[in-house]
């Protein structure tokens, strides 16, 4: 959907699938180096056991397969792929983006680094909302714990089979705002908020979004473009 909707736009395709890969690599490199200094930051003020350490020794595991997989695109983007996966109509499309795929925004150093960048301000403005509201509502939560506490629940969503973290991410972020001094009623209170800016408002103009993509996607089908 979304090379589609690049494409509606005027992007070449080899390109938005170099876009697309390139915003997947700088997300997993960014959220695994964050996550790492979040824990670090938790265990150096000794406000937790190793009760974290599967969930972290998890998601370092899963963000490190996701980086090895995309870096290989690249160099194997004609054997990536295995065979039972070509005989699928989707696969077999997928296979075909991979060899035209324009592999110099991914090789571009600078495209990298650009684009780490920019992930590394949306996780810091994530963390800024949560702080924020916690502050709006009369709690001392810290800006390093706000960043903290959202990058523990993010990687306890990310490996919950729960879509968009539902459950997950709630719990995860009050135990871990919890851990700062915050009380329960406190942190259940700024998470809930939280959520409600950040997941569940987005939705409605998302939402309508994603509607005119598909009757665009639909339109184009019906006249086999």
């Amino acid at each position: 959907m979304v090379i589609g909707a690049l494409r509606r736009r005027g992007v070449d395709r080899p390109l938005a699938l170099s876009g697309l890969l390139v915003d997947t690599l700088s997300y997993y490199a960014v959220y695994l180096v964050l996550a790492v200094i979040a824990f670090a930051s938790i265990w150096r003020r000794h406000l937790t056991g190793d009760e974290w350490i599967p969930i972290l020794l998890a998601f370092v595991l899963l963000a490190a397969a996701i980086l090895a997989c995309l870096s290989l695109v690249d160099r194997t983007r004609d054997r990536i792929l295995p065979r039972f996966l070509l005989r699928w109509r989707r696969g077999s499309y997928l296979a075909v983006w991979l060899q035209e795929m324009d592999p110099r925004a991914i090789r571009d150093v600078r495209t990298i680094l650009w684009a780490a960048s920019c992930q590394c301000a949306v996780f810091f403005l994530e963390a800024a909302t949560l702080w924020c509201i916690a502050r709006s509502i009369g709690i001392d939560l810290g800006a390093t714990a706000a960043l903290a506490s959202f990058l523990v629940a993010s990687m306890v969503a990310t490996l919950a089979p729960l879509p968009l973290g539902l459950g997950s991410f709630e719990s995860a972020s009050i135990m871990a705002m919890h851990l700062f001094g915050t009380g329960l009623e406190a942190s259940l209170a700024t998470t809930l908020m939280f959520r409600g800016l950040t997941l569940w408002l987005p939705m409605l103009p998302g939402l309508v979004l994603m509607r005119a993509e598909m009757a665009h996607r639909t339109e184009a089908q019906r006249h086999g473009t």
